[in-house]
């Protein structure tokens, strides 16, 4: 992925902005093969970050993958406030 080596060229902005766009579709264009989606997608990481995207699919796949058990549910509960305290949150 080529950035700018300009950061006050415009030119050079957009054209940076556009190859990392690219390069974000690349990523995302297995995993999500709704167009529609895979935009909404690439338009989040571009202003997220990549990682913290696919932390947060992560993260749902855990919590779905719990389902309906209480105790299930009640620990992973108590491991999420143990994971906000430690970032901070």
């Amino acid at each position: 992925m080529a950035g700018a080596i300009d950061l006050y060229d415009p030119a050079q902005d957009i054209d940076a902005g556009m190859k990392h766009l690219q390069w974000l579709q690349k990523q995302w264009r297995d995993k999500i093969p709704d167009k529609e989606e895979q935009l909404k997608f690439v338009l989040t990481s571009y202003n997220v970050g990549l990682g913290h995207l696919q932390d947060a699919r992560q993260a749902l796949r855990i919590f779905h993958s719990i389902g309906n058990r209480k105790e299930e549910r009640e620990k992973h509960k108590a491991e999420m406030e143990l994971l906000k305290k430690q970032l901070g949150g």
